[in-house]
């Protein structure tokens, strides 16, 4: 039979990391949930964000791989497809489409 030293200050300890572990676990969790939400984008919040002209915009709206979809009869763009869009480098003489846009 073994003999095992308790020491009630080390079980606080370990509760208190349980519990600052879970806290964390909740947080993760509703950071997750909030990354599912889909949040969308229109022209006008486009060109307040990038500086853009709003007929640069209307054109990359336009632009075959530029994700949007309509919404109605207005143009609407998901966040997250839009800073994939923009975090890689592009130029115009790249593209069929803004080699013919003037």
């Amino acid at each position: 039979m073994s003999i095992i030293n308790f020491n009630p200050s080390a079980k606080e300890e370990l509760d208190f990391a349980v519990e600052k572990l879970e806290n964390l676990l909740d947080v993760l969790k509703k950071i997750n949930e909030q990354d599912k939400i889909l949040k969308f984008v229109d022209i006008e919040q486009v060109m307040k964000a990038t500086g853009f002209s709003k007929k640069t915009v209307q054109d990359l709206f336009k632009d075959p791989e530029f994700p949007t979809c309509n919404y109605g009869k207005k143009q609407i763009a998901e966040v997250n497809a839009v800073i994939k869009y923009f975090s890689s480098p592009r130029r115009k003489e790249d593209s069929v489409y803004w080699r013919h846009v003037a």
